[in-house]
């Protein structure tokens, strides 16, 4: 299980996207990288710049809960690096991460 801050959220495509308080720990990320073609030297380099988002594919609506700010549990089931992404507006260095059984804690 990990853990997280999350601070808003957007639906699209029948998937939940919550945005990351500043980011999970590296380790996780190196250990769920869908996209093999990035180096692990790649996403350590990429890390510090990059902004976090959790996708939750099981759901088209936010968790029961959610508030900003909420803390967060959920198992990573992947991560993949984009350097743009399209969420409600353009976003650069996007670490998209997939999540499962996300819920609100503490």
């Amino acid at each position: 299980m990990y853990y997280a801050e999350v601070d808003d959220y957007f639906v699209r495509d029948d998937a939940v996207y919550y945005h990351v308080v500043g980011k999970l720990d590296m380790a996780p990320i190196l250990l769920h990288r869908l996209n093999r073609s990035e180096t692990l030297e790649e996403a350590v380099a990429r890390w510090s710049t990059e902004q976090h988002w959790l996708a939750d594919w099981s759901h088209n609506r936010p968790f029961d809960g959610f508030c900003k700010n909420c803390k967060v549990a959920f198992e990573i089931r992947s991560s993949t690096y984009y350097p743009t992404m399209r969420h409600e507006r353009p976003l650069k260095c996007v670490r998209n991460i997939n999540v499962s059984g996300i819920k609100r804690c503490g």
